[in-house]
């Protein structure tokens, strides 16, 4: 008896499948990443309620336009150049491609241009340079928790480059 029921539940924990912790959806992270980034960076411009204020709706935007703009040019020139389109296109939609990439190019500079120049009127000269900085540096955090994370995850890697 004890022999059986024994056996029947190291089957019943054996043969039950190992639940992997499951990730978020990626708009949850993203608006989560997009929470502690914005802290962050309030946080260590050590901003006053008016500056704090005035930054977040401008970031908050900015994040908005430049997300957008990032859409656009993967359904532009992201997705034929990635499924190997490429050999299938014409001469003339080559040279459309990359007249895309330019518009997109001068639109994200422009936006960066402009966001930078809502930055100086709300916050001092020193307050903007040390946003670049802190930007850089929380950017640079993340990818270094990206690839501790990857790291003790063993598995198949994907390659970086496909063989085409």
């Amino acid at each position: 008896m004890k022999k059986t029921l024994l056996l029947v539940m190291a089957m019943v924990i054996l043969g039950t499948p190992v639940m992997a912790q499951k990730g978020q959806p990626v708009g949850d992270q993203k608006a989560r990443i997009f929470k502690r980034k914005l802290a962050f960076l309030k946080e260590n411009l050590i901003l006053n309620k008016t500056e704090s204020q005035a930054f977040e709706t401008a970031y908050k935007d900015y994040v908005k336009q430049k997300t957008s703009l990032r859409k656009q040019y993967r359904e532009a020139v992201g997705r034929k150049l990635r499924t190997g389109q490429l050999s299938q296109l014409s001469e003339q939609e080559k040279k459309e491609i990359i007249n895309q990439k330019l518009t997109l190019d001068k639109q994200r500079y422009e936006l960066d241009r402009q966001f930078t120049l809502k930055l100086t009127k709300i916050l001092p000269p020193g307050k903007v340079i040390r946003y670049f900085k802190l930007e850089r540096d929380f950017n640079r955090k993340m990818m270094e928790r990206l690839k501790e994370r990857k790291r003790r995850r063993p598995g198949k890697r994907k390659p970086f480059i496909k063989k085409q």
